[in-house]
């Protein structure tokens, strides 16, 4: 079978996917690349000009470092910090690989003040935190925060923010999905006393579907039991274990002991992403599979360079031997 994807749905955070014709170990590195290998933008170093709250500050950058960063332009035009042919300064700022932002907030009120993403600016006009792209770009209307810290009534912060682009691989702070679900997809036999259950005992059949599959894989149509939805089961096998009784004694002439058989499809998988916000879930798929495709041709202009020199090596001796035999 030639390998095929249907989308499920779509969405800008969630992405679900049917992927069939290869077997798990693609699929499994695909979850992988996106873990590891898809770069994002993430707060990398944090410089604080005051800090007159009660948490500590190294507290506070590791949060900071875990919000999301949208960038309005594709990633591939940033440059990792540590390949950047960019003239840098003495400051860590740098127009390639480099971004610089802010978070200077007082509160000068009484109650208490929450610090949020929305409080974080940057230079660059391209480069926002999560909440305030979704606000400004996309237009939605009381976007939600994500929360940093609280403020009591004096207190203040005010820290520089240096964003870098990364892999998951180096930290955490840099992988692009909240999830990745990998689910081999379900085959399912009925046998036929279940199948034809409906025809006789609809009641029973109807029962013993409700109560034994609440993921609703199973219904009833023009009197027989159907496989509505295969792609709902989480192989509990209750479907298998648990026995229809027809009158009630469990005697063996009465009783249906294994309506269905539950296998996983060796070549079909369920493949869902989430992204936690600092791109789409559709990009973070489609980068992936750009990483597993730029990785594979590594591999094959490697093994072609070992072969040219096995090659030549097999050749000089091969004329070494025609000349002793002369």
């Amino acid at each position: 079978m030639d390998p095929s994807i249907k989308i499920l749905s779509k969405t800008d955070l969630k992405l679900e996917l049917e992927i069939r014709g290869v077997d798990i170990s693609y699929v499994n590195g695909l979850r992988r690349a996106i873990y590891a290998d898809v770069p994002t933008l993430a707060i990398d170093i944090v410089k604080f000009l005051d800090n007159s709250t009660t948490l500590t500050e190294e507290f506070i950058a590791h949060r900071l470092g875990l919000i999301p960063l949208r960038t309005a332009g594709p990633l591939s035009a940033i440059s990792y910090w540590y390949t950047c042919d960019e003239e840098h300064s003495t400051e860590i700022e740098c127009r390639e690989c480099t971004f610089k932002g802010t978070l200077n907030v007082s509160n000068d009120t009484t109650k208490i003040r929450v610090v949020t993403d929305k409080d974080i600016k940057f230079d660059h006009g391209g480069i926002s935190t999560l909440s305030n792209y979704m606000g400004s770009l996309l237009g939605v209307i009381e976007a939600p925060s994500i929360p940093i810290l609280k403020l009591a009534p004096g207190e203040s912060i005010n820290a520089l923010l240096y964003a870098r682009k990364d892999r998951g691989k180096i930290h955490a702070k840099w992988c692009p999905a909240a999830c990745v679900v990998l689910r081999p997809l379900a085959k399912i036999i009925l046998c036929d006393e279940f199948e034809k259950l409906p025809q006789q005992h609809n009641d029973i059949a109807r029962s013993y579907i409700s109560d034994t599959c609440p993921r609703k894989v199973f219904t009833i149509e023009n009197r027989r039991v159907v496989v509505k939805d295969p792609n709902n089961c989480i192989f509990c096998n209750d479907c298998f274990n648990i026995p229809i009784s027809l009158d009630g004694q469990n005697t063996d002439a009465n009783t249906i002991w294994h309506p269905a058989l539950v296998t996983q499809q060796p070549d079909a998988f369920y493949f869902s992403i989430e992204s936690n916000g600092s791109l789409s879930a559709y990009d973070i798929f489609l980068m992936a599979c750009d990483e597993i495709s730029s990785r594979a041709d590594e591999v094959l202009a490697t093994a072609m360079d070992i072969f040219q020199v096995s090659t030549k090596n097999d050749n000089v001796v091969m004329s070494m031997e025609d000349d002793s035999l002369t």
